[in-house]
C-alpha cells in the first residue's frame, strides 16, 4: 500500500468483495475534516457515511464451534494495517482510538475492517424500534474481533434527518419534556389498539379513589373526598425512605380538606409529583401519604383492600424511580449516564463523531429530503456500544437498578398501572401495554427478564379485562400463562426489601387479588389452593451478595407457615408446571388463619398443611462440586419398611443410611443451624422430568416442630427447612423405594 503525504499508510477501501481504491475527496469536503478524525478515516469511512448508506449487515453461522471469525455480508469495508491505526490514534484520532479500546490486537498486520448497519434478522428488542445499529468488524488473519453500538443524535443537528434515535432527555423536569410526555401519552390514548382494548376503565372516566389530592392551584393544593364520583386521576409511586410527619391523620384531616396543603411542609417528591400532575393537566392525584388516614387502622384496611383498583384505574402513575426517600424529590437535572465495561473495569463513555449527510440522491431513513445545496453538511452521531471483543457485554439501562425496584410495596404498584411516567436515574421513560420509551426518542433496550435482571416484565393482559374470565377458562393454556406470571411475580417479588416485615403478604395482597380474580383459586398464604402440590416446591436462592451476606434468612417473627414462601427473607424461585410432572403426594387439608378475615390478602397469624405423602428419614452430609454444597442421604427402605410395621422408629436401633441414596438439598435459609444435628425427613411431592428429559423426584425437607409447639397441638407437627431434588429415580427403585408404590403416611407441616 501508499504512503500518504503525513507518512502514515494510505487505506485501501473495498465496498464490495473486491479492493478498489476509492478517489480522494474533493477540496470542499477535505476542508470540512475536523483535527480529531485523520485523513485516512475522513477519506473513507466517514466520507462513506459509516456505512450507513451500503447494504445492511449480515452475519454468517460458521459451523465450527472453535472458529473465532465471523464472515459478514454487507456493510462498507476498508484494508488498513494495525500499526498504522496505532499511529493515528496516537496522533488523536478518535475513530482508531475507538477501534483500539475495543478490538483485540490482530494475529498479523493487516486488517480489514467492515463498518455497517445490522440487518433485521440481528436486532434487539429495542425503541425507538428502527435504531440504527452499527457493526465494525476488524479480520486480523485467524481472528475477527467485533464492534456492536447503537447510533444517536440530538434533535436539532442536521444528521438527525439520518440518524433514528435522539440523545436522552436530561432536564426531566422541563416544560419540553414535560411536552415530549404528554405527546407520547396522547399517542398511547389515541394510537395504541392494544392499550385502547385494555384500559377501558382507564381511558374513560373510572370510579374515584375515597380521596384525593386537588391540583388545581399546585401553590395551594388540597385533600378533597371523592368516594362515589367518576373521572380521571393520576397516582404515584415513590419511596418512602422516611417518615413524614405532614401525612394525613385524623387530627388535620379535616383542615387539609377545607384550608389545603401547605407545599412547603411536604416532602419535595410530594410537591414534584403535583407539579407534574398540574403540568400535564390533570386535576387529581392519588398518593398514599395524603389520600390514606395513616393512624385510622380501620381507614388503612379499608384502602388495602381496594389497593388493586387504584392503580389499575389511574390514567397515569408517576414513578419516582430514582429517589431514595421522600425528601429527595425526582426533577433534578441528570447527568448523562456512562456505560461500565465490568470485563475491562473501566467506564467507556459514548463517542461523539462526524457525520458527513450524503447528498440528495439518497434518503434518509425517515423519508425527508436532504438539502441539495452544492455545500456538503457535517453534523454529529454518538456512538454507544453495546458489546466489544474487549469490553465484552455493556449493559444498558434496567429498571431493576433505580431505588424504587429495591421496594416491594412498589414493585405492585408498577406492573398494575395501564401507563407510567418513570422518573428514571438516567432520562425520563414512559411505559405501557404496548412499549416501554424514553420520551424524546433515546434509545431503549427493553431487556427480557432473566433469573438475575427482573427486566421488562409485564402483567397478562387478563388481568386488567374489566370482565371475568369465561367458564371454560380453568384448565386452558390461557390460564396456564396467568399462573406461569404469577410464579415469576413471587421470584420479582422476594428480591424486593421491606420496612416492616410483617407486610411481606400484604405489599402483594393488590397484586394477589388481581390474579385471584383471573385463577378463580382460593389463595394461601402466597400460595393458590389448586396449585399447591406445584407451589410447595419453592426453593431458597442461598448465594451470597457483594457484601458476603446470605440472600436468604429466616424472617424474624411469625408472618406466614414454613411451607409459604412468604415465611423466609430473601428470594426464592418458583417451579414452573412442566411436562411429565406426576405427583407423589395428596393435598389432604390447608388452612390458614388470617390477621383479619376482611383483609383475605393480607396478614397471616397462623396454617397449616396436611399431606399423604411416603416420608423418609434423612441426613445431610457435605459434598458436591462447591464447599457449601451439601447432599441429602436417605434411610434404607429395608429398615424404614421394618420400622413402618412396627408402628414406631427403633427407639435404640441406629438410623442406616445408604451410601449411594441421596440427593441435592437447598436449605431454605442460610443458617444451616435448623440442619445440623436435627432429624430430618424427606416429604416426597412429585416426580417431574429434569433439564435433560430424565425423571427426577423432588420434595420437602421437615423437622419436628416440637419445640415451638402451642397448647393444644399435636406432637408430631413438622416445619419445612429446605428442598430436595433426587435426579436419579432409578437409583430410588433399585434401592427399594418405588416412586410410584411409597409408602404413604399423613404428615401435618406447620
Amino acid at each position: 500500500m501508499d504512503e500518504d503525504e503525513d507518512g502514515h499508510t494510505c487505506i485501501e477501501f473495498a465496498m464490495g468483495s473486491a479492493p478498489s481504491r476509492v478517489p480522494p475527496p474533493d477540496g470542499h469536503l477535505l476542508s470540512l475534516r475536523p483535527s480529531h478524525i485523520c485523513r485516512p478515516c475522513w477519506s473513507g469511512p466517514f466520507a462513506m457515511h459509516l456505512g450507513l448508506f451500503h447494504s445492511t449487515v449480515v452475519l454468517i453461522e460458521t459451523k465450527k464451534a472453535d472458529d473465532d471469525k465471523q464472515p459478514t455480508v454487507g456493510g462498507y469495508r476498508y484494508a488498513t494495517t494495525w500499526s498504522s491505526t496505532k499511529s493515528r490514534a496516537a496522533a488523536g484520532c478518535v475513530w482508531c482510538q475507538f477501534l483500539l479500546t475495543h478490538l483485540y490486537t490482530p494475529w498479523g498486520n493487516r486488517l480489514n475492517v467492515t463498518v455497517g448497519i445490522l440487518g433485521n434478522d440481528h436486532t434487539m428488542p429495542c425503541t425507538p424500534v428502527k435504531t440504527q445499529l452499527l457493526w465494525v468488524a476488524a479480520d486480523g488473519g485467524q481472528l475477527t474481533t467485533n464492534i456492536y453500538a447503537y447510533l444517536y443524535t440530538t434533535a436539532d443537528d442536521v444528521a438527525a434527518s439520518y440518524i433514528i434515535a435522539r440523545s436522552p432527555i436530561l432536564d426531566v423536569g422541563s416544560a419540553r419534556a414535560l411536552a415530549l410526555a404528554r405527546a407520547s401519552i396522547d399517542e398511547c390514548v389515541h394510537e395504541h389498539d392494544r392499550c385502547t382494548a385494555l384500559l377501558a376503565s382507564a381511558n374513560a372516566d373510572s370510579a374515584l379513589p375515597t380521596r384525593l389530592v386537588d391540583c388545581t392551584n399546585p401553590a395551594r393544593p388540597r385533600l378533597v373526598s371523592t368516594v362515589g364520583q367518576r373521572g380521571s386521576y393520576l397516582a404515584l409511586s415513590y419511596v418512602w425512605g422516611e417518615d413524614q410527619p405532614h401525612k394525613t391523620t385524623t387530627a388535620n384531616l379535616s383542615s387539609y380538606q377545607t384550608e389545603g396543603l401547605d407545599t412547603l411542609r411536604l416532602p419535595q417528591t410530594i410537591r414534584d409529583a403535583i407539579h407534574i400532575a398540574h403540568a400535564l393537566g390533570f386535576q387529581y392525584l392519588w398518593l398514599d401519604t395524603l389520600c390514606i388516614i395513616q393512624d385510622s387502622d380501620e381507614d388503612k384496611r379499608h384502602e388495602l383492600a381496594l389497593m388493586h383498583r387504584i392503580y389499575r384505574d389511574a390514567f397515569l402513575t408517576i414513578v419516582a424511580a430514582s429517589a431514595t426517600k421522600v425528601s429527595e424529590g425526582f426533577l433534578q437535572e441528570r447527568a448523562m449516564a456512562v456505560p461500565h465495561s465490568e470485563f475491562m473495569e473501566t467506564d467507556l463513555p459514548d463517542l461523539a463523531v462526524p457525520f458527513i449527510c450524503p447528498p440528495s440522491s439518497h434518503n434518509a431513513p425517515t423519508g425527508s429530503a436532504t438539502d441539495d445545496a452544492p455545500t456538503r453538511r457535517v453534523g454529529t452521531v454518538h456512538l454507544s456500544p453495546l458489546f466489544s471483543s474487549r469490553a465484552g457485554e455493556i449493559k444498558p439501562y434496567n429498571h431493576s437498578w433505580e431505588p424504587i425496584s429495591t421496594r416491594a410495596w412498589c414493585l405492585q404498584e408498577y406492573l398494575m398501572s395501564p401507563r407510567a411516567l418513570l422518573f428514571t436515574s438516567q432520562t425520563l421513560q414512559f411505559r405501557c401495554h404496548t412499549a416501554t420509551q424514553n420520551v424524546g426518542g433515546s434509545f431503549y433496550h427493553a431487556a427480557p427478564p432473566t433469573p438475575i435482571v427482573r427486566g421488562e416484565r409485564r402483567l397478562p393482559d387478563a388481568l386488567f379485562l374489566p370482565a371475568p374470565p369465561p367458564v371454560g377458562w380453568h384448565g386452558s393454556s390461557a390460564r396456564l400463562v396467568v399462573y406461569e406470571a404469577w410464579l415469576r411475580v413471587v421470584q420479582d417479588y422476594t428480591r424486593c426489601a421491606l420496612s416492616y416485615p410483617a407486610d411481606k403478604l400484604p405489599a402483594c395482597g393488590a397484586l394477589a387479588a388481581e390474579f385471584q380474580r383471573v385463577l378463580r383459586a382460593e389463595y394461601v398464604a402466597g400460595l393458590w389452593r389448586d396449585s399447591l402440590v406445584n407451589d410447595l416446591l419453592w426453593q431458597a436462592q442461598i448465594s451470597r451478595d457483594a457484601e458476603g451476606s446470605p440472600r436468604v434468612r429466616q424472617a424474624v417473627g411469625y408472618r406466614a407457615p414454613s411451607w409459604s414462601w412468604a415465611a423466609v427473607e430473601g428470594e426464592v424461585t418458583m417451579r414452573l408446571p412442566g411436562v411429565g410432572q406426576d405427583p407423589l403426594c395428596e393435598v389432604v387439608r390447608c388452612t390458614v388463619q388470617l390477621k383479619d378475615a376482611d383483609v383475605p390478602f393480607g396478614q397471616v397469624v397462623g396454617g397449616s398443611i396436611v399431606l399423604r405423602a411416603a416420608v423418609i428419614r434423612c441426613v445431610l452430609r457435605k459434598g458436591g462440586w462447591k464447599e457449601r454444597d451439601r447432599m441429602l442421604h436417605f434411610q434404607t427402605a429395608k429398615q424404614a419398611r421394618r420400622w413402618k410395621a412396627m408402628g414406631k422408629e427403633g427407639e435404640d436401633e441406629e438410623v442406616k443410611f445408604h451410601k449411594d441414596l441421596y440427593g441435592e438439598v437447598h436449605a431454605d435459609w442460610a443458617d444451616e443451624a435448623g440442619f445440623w444435628g436435627s432429624k430430618l425427613w424427606a416429604v416426597m411431592i412429585s416426580r417431574d422430568l429434569d433439564e435433560d428429559g430424565d425423571p427426577m423426584a423432588v420434595g420437602l425437607v421437615v423437622r419436628r416442630a416440637s419445640d415451638n409447639l402451642i397448647a393444644g397441638q399435636p406432637k408430631d407437627v413438622y416445619k419445612r427447612v429446605g428442598y430436595f431434588a433426587i435426579e436419579d429415580t432409578d437409583v430410588l427403585r433399585d434401592l427399594g423405594w418405588n416412586t410410584k408404590d411409597l409408602l404413604k403416611e399423613e404428615i401435618e407441616i406447620l
